[in-house]
């Protein structure tokens, strides 16, 4: 009998590694282990790593461990070699020259928003200790351990190089104080390593990553080590000893004659809390893979409800909804399942494979990846099953709703995002605020398509999505800095807007009220200055969704972005290449298999009613399982169009390879309906695709240059929508053509709510309208067949003839609010109070935020008050938002371009009140309290006393316009 020692206990990312080394710990971690396996297999001289005769550093170590103990198989507690000029580098000297072909070394980063990032690595090659060569780059990641495999180089000295990484970009805005962020290139005053091992047999190359323990955006690429290897172990070569194991953790077994090496397999806890969360109400999070724990905390999280409010008000009524967040919780790859999961679903049994999670080959490298595969897509499929479909069967079962995000912001960790958010009645994304120049971040344009590629293809009413969360410009944001953002939302397929944030505001709490953070989420509450003049801002947003919520997503493509990474992990950084004007959804294997059928005019139909006319094969497709390549198979011969490369292999040990080659042989053999794209490269894949279809654009759109005109497309019951968003801050006039010859088109205004015909042609197939959008404007396009009913009498967009008359001073402005509120002013014509260039009126009017009141006289001529005639207000431009009150009557709210107003039915004939009643945010007081010193009010202690001040008030000029039609 022999000790086996068990693996190490503690809660934490990797091994030994504490959950402590990469996040803040306020509770305290406790340990936990369980036995998996333990499995005996042939010794191999190049599994244990070699024994430096020392290890040296650039500067002298500090920590809680020598150098020469890096070596040892333990990944904590570190060693902290000072970082001089943000580099240093550690030598292992061997006792002589000797190959080595893999390397493993370790790194523990903090992880999180806001913290360095993980340094870069290199490792090098010398055999005079002075001469060095570079063997391999160890990419930053946030696996707390990094590894490699490459061709054996044989030298006595190897030197690990570490250089401080170039941080991420943060937004920082001036004058605002956000976090304190170590991550500066000059700010690493030591590295942390935990471990540096040499070995000189291959290994698997990053196997800690392929193993789940962190994320790549992309497995695929992690592709290397040699096809064979003199020190892989052979499947029948692993031996089950796990009933050998007793209790005192030593093995009863007599081994075959050889050396054997020893696994004992266990798992613990990763350590990972609820965030964010008062400490009292921190702890561990659910095993969200095991469909038991999952709902044994959530019955007692909404009992706690259920006990305070009682049933009747935990359900269809009262707490009638639960949401779930984008997932924040860690990698997570185990749980105590998982054998009896993975073998039911992969059709294999794992444990002569649990070797690989080690790194050691087993097979070949490439039959290891694809073990590693089964087993990340396993995790995946019971994350979604376990987790997401567990809470809305729980939410179901009180009648409630439910609401979920996924993975949002790239790749956090594993998981099919489509797939994750197929159990939600409503699918969510996120969008987070942005610069009209830039645009928004790809990752969340990808989540936000995908959100609404779900509702299509599963069959879901609505699409969500975390609406305007800001960052770094605390209570700066309005109706007009906002809308072009929830537009976005819109064009990229969301119909119901969940505002992050909205929290409950305490009476005794100091306006502007309690923040989720004073520099993070859209603080919409009833202490913003603007609230009492919000709803004209909500109604926009309600009408908006009620019509995107019509019918059914008018697309051409769907397109199969393959097995291997989620949406927002392949399109993280950069969009799928879709030509200008063809509507699309992502589509994922599930979809494919269970929620698509094909029309007999040959087009994809979902369960949702959405059809497409071509699946397009993209992403990580070129990869494929043997269920994916079956199930194309079937589709093209129900009479399908696909597009896309012949697969070069298939991801998944799953699949047997004879099969598997002789399917898509089948295949891609000349079936009708597949359109082989080999030689065109992939950015124009989509596009070659539709051009040999013959498919032109749904719509086209004719503007100014650089112009950002983005549509989306609603096929209706005898008609057809199209919602137009100008994501730029300049008036466009458009030349729109949409497939298909319509009788009658009209424009659908959901700022003025009004609708009009327009002029319209058509020809060769198509229908042209033209249109003029408002800087930051929309606009529905409704097109109708012949003999339905159309608008009659209105006139359109260019038959309109006007007459502009300015309204000369004097005007008096004055401002309402508290007793800090400044005096009246009185002004010739009507113009900014604050911001570049309105520094005149004095400090209290600078820094002033609320409800300022524009108030003149004007004489009507009662010429421009006859029949066909109307009388519009024009404000020129507002920041940020006016009620309009004439002869004491209110005439509504402008929030937006082209901040008009008809006043038609408030005018009289000869002398008139007019009150403009401007406000604008809460930045420029929060700045003012800054400046003097003041930071008693929520929110002004992350001010600099230098901020600047936004523009607020009315920019003009102000003008009468008579409209005559």
């Amino acid at each position: 009998m022999v000790p086996v020692a068990a693996p190490p206990s503690v809660s934490g990312p990797y091994q030994d590694v504490p959950f402590a080394a990469v996040r803040k710990d306020p509770v305290g971690v406790p340990d936990h282990y369980e036995d998996i396996a333990v499995v005996a297999i042939p010794r191999r001289g190049g599994h244990a790593p070699l024994v430096p005769v020392r290890i040296s550093a650039s500067g002298p170590a500090s920590g809680d461990r020598t150098l020469d103990s890096l070596a040892d198989g333990r990944f904590w507690p570190s060693a902290e070699v000072p970082a001089d000029g943000q580099a240093c580098w550690l030598v292992a000297e061997l006792d002589g020259p000797a190959p080595v072909a893999s390397v493993r070394i370790g790194l523990p980063a903090q992880r999180g928003f806001g913290v360095p990032p993980a340094p870069r690595a290199r490792l090098e090659a010398s055999n005079d200790g002075v001469m060095f060569r570079t063997v391999v780059d160890l990419p930053a990641s946030p696996s707390p351990v990094r590894s490699a495999s490459f061709p054996a180089v044989t030298a006595r000295y190897f030197r690990l190089v570490l250089e401080a990484a170039t941080p991420g970009t943060i937004p920082v805005t001036r004058g605002i104080r956000t976090p304190s962020f170590p991550a500066t290139a000059n700010s690493v005053p030591a590295f942390k390593v935990t471990a540096l091992q040499l070995f000189s047999g291959a290994r698997i190359t990053r196997a800690e990553e392929k193993t789940g323990y962190a994320p790549v955006p992309d497995f695929y690429a992690l592709d290397g080590g040699p096809s064979s290897a003199s020190d892989a172990i052979q499947l029948q070569d692993v031996v089950d000893v796990t009933r050998y194991l007793r209790p005192d953790g030593t093995l009863d077994w007599s081994p075959d004659a050889g050396e054997w090496t020893v696994l004992r397999f266990g798992y613990s806890l990763t350590g990972h809390l609820n965030a964010p969360a008062p400490v009292d109400a921190t702890g561990l999070e659910v095993d969200k893979l095991d469909a038991g724990l999952v709902t044994e905390y959530f019955e007692q999280y909404l009992g706690f409800f259920e006990d305070a409010l009682g049933t009747e008000l935990v359900g269809t009524t009262g707490v009638s909804a639960l949401l779930s967040d984008s997932i924040e919780s860690g990698p997570q790859n185990w749980t105590a399942t998982m054998r009896s999961e993975f073998g039911e679903r992969r059709g294999y049994d794992l444990l002569p494979w649990l070797p690989a999670v080690t790194g050691i080959i087993v097979g070949d490298a490439q039959q290891s990846d694809a073990f590693l595969w089964d087993l990340r897509k396993t995790i995946s499929e019971l994350l979604a099953e376990n987790h997401y479909g567990t809470i809305a069967g729980i939410a179901h079962g009180r009648g409630m709703t439910y609401y979920a995000e996924a993975l949002e912001d790239h790749r956090p960790q594993l998981g099919d995002d489509l797939e994750m958010r197929s159990h939600a009645d409503v699918p969510m994304g996120a969008m987070w605020c942005y610069e009209p120049e830039t645009g928004p971040k790809a990752t969340y344009v990808a989540d936000l398509r995908g959100a609404a590629s779900v509702a299509h293809i599963y069959g879901k009413a609505a699409t969500g999505a975390e609406s305007m969360s800001a960052y770094g410009k605390p209570f700066a944001y309005t109706p007009r800095k906002l809308k072009p953002v929830v537009d976005m939302e819109f064009v990229l397929g969301v119909n119901l807007i969940n505002i992050h944030t909205s929290p409950h505001q305490p009476d005794a709490a100091p306006k502007p009220g309690i923040t989720l953070s004073p520099y993070l989420g859209q603080s919409f509450t009833r202490n913003e200055t603007w609230a009492h003049a919000a709803k004209p801002w909500l109604d926009y947003i309600a009408r908006c969704s009620h019509l995107l919520q019509q019918g059914t997503h008018a697309a051409d493509i769907a397109y199969f972005y393959g097995e291997e990474a989620p949406v927002t992990g392949v399109f993280g950084d950069s969009s799928p290449d879709i030509p200008e004007g063809h509507g699309f959804d992502f589509i994922n294997l599930d979809g494919l298999l269970n929620h698509v059928t094909v029309t007999t005019d040959g087009c994809l139909l979902t369960t949702g009613g959405t059809r497409y006319r071509v699946l397009f094969l993209g992403g990580s497709s070129r990869r494929m399982t043997l269920a994916a390549i079956r199930r194309i198979t079937e589709l093209l011969d129900g009479g399908a169009t696909v597009a896309g490369w012949r697969p070069e292999r298939s991801p998944s040990r799953s699949d047997d390879g004879t099969v598997w080659a002789t399917a898509v042989e089948s295949l891609w053999n000349g079936r009708p309906g597949l359109l082989d794209l080999a030689g065109v490269p992939e950015p124009a894949g989509v596009a070659a695709a539709l051009a040999r279809m013959g498919v032109e654009p749904d719509w086209t759109a004719a503007a100014s240059e650089g112009a950002k005109l983005p549509v989306i497309h609603r096929h209706l019951d005898g008609a057809e929508l199209y919602f137009v968003s100008n994501q730029l801050d300049r008036p466009e006039k458009i030349t729109a053509t949409f497939r298909g010859e319509a009788a009658s088109a009209e424009v659908w205004d959901p700022v003025q709510v009004s609708r009009s015909a327009v002029c319209m042609r058509t020809e060769a197939g198509r229908t042209a309208v033209d249109l003029h959008l408002e800087a930051f404007g929309s606009a529905f396009i409704l097109l109708r067949p012949a003999g339905a009913e159309t608008v009659h009498g209105a006139a359109s967009q260019l038959d309109m003839l006007e007459q502009k008359v300015a309204l000369e001073g004097p005007w008096e402005i004055t401002f309402d609010g508290d007793n800090q509120s400044p005096p009246p002013l009185t002004l010739s014509a009507p113009a900014l109070w604050s911001g570049p260039g309105a520094d005149a009126h004095g400090r209290d009017v600078k820094y002033f935020s609320g409800t300022a009141t524009y108030r003149h006289t004007f004489t009507a001529d009662p010429a421009a008050l006859g029949a066909g005639r109307r009388l519009v207000l024009d404000l020129g431009d507002v920041s940020d938002l006016a009620v309009v009150r004439l002869n004491g009557k209110e005439a509504g709210t402008v929030w937006t371009h082209p901040f008009r107003i008809n006043i038609t039915a408030a005018v009289r004939a000869g002398s008139n009140d007019l009150e403009i009643a401007v406000t604008n945010a809460w930045w420029n007081r929060l700045a003012g309290d800054a400046a003097a010193g003041d930071h008693t009010r929520p929110g002004a202690a992350i001010f600099e006393a230098d901020a600047d001040v936004l523009p607020a008030g009315i920019r003009g000029p102000v003008r009468l316009t008579v409209q005559m039609s």
